[in-house]
C-alpha cells in the first residue's frame, strides 16, 4: 500500500514537474515545519532516504532540497532541532500535504 501511495504520488509530481502547475508560494512559503529529537543518525538517515527517492539534498547542515516539483529549505541545528520550510510546489498539493511528505522520511529514521 505504502509504494502505491508513493508510486501515485511520484507520477502526480512528474505530470506536473514540466511547469504548468507550479506555483511560487509567495515570498513567505509555506510555514516552516519543526522537528525535535532528530539526533545526527535519523538527519542522515532522512537525508539519505530523500537521496534515494530522488530529492536533491546538498551537504551539511542546511541548504535547499529539490525534486519532485518541490523545493524546500532545511536548517538543522547539529544536534536534535530540524526545521524545514517549503518555498515551491505544485499548486494542486496544499502546504500540509508537502509537509505531511517529508514528516514521513523523517518519522521513518526516528523510528528505524
Amino acid at each position: 500500500m505504502k509504494r502505491k501511495f508513493i508510486a501515485s504520488l511520484l507520477v502526480l509530481c512528474l505530470a506536473f514537474s514540466i511547469g504548468l502547475a507550479h506555483a511560487q508560494i509567495g515570498e513567505k512559503g509555506c510555514e516552516p515545519t519543526t522537528f525535535l529529537n532528530v539526533p545526527p543518525d535519523t538527519f542522515e538517515c532522512m537525508k539519505t532516504k530523500l537521496q534515494d527517492y530522488g530529492i536533491y539534498v546538498p551537504p551539511g547542515d542546511s541548504g535547499e532540497l529539490s525534486g519532485k516539483g518541490v523545493v524546500a529549505t532545511f536548517l538543522w541545528d547539529g544536534e536534535s532541532i530540524l526545521t524545514i520550510k517549503i518555498t515551491k510546489k505544485p499548486s494542486i498539493v496544499s502546504c500540509e500535504t508537502a509537509a505531511k511528505e517529508i514528516t514521513k522520511f523523517v518519522e521513518e529514521c526516528q523510528v528505524s
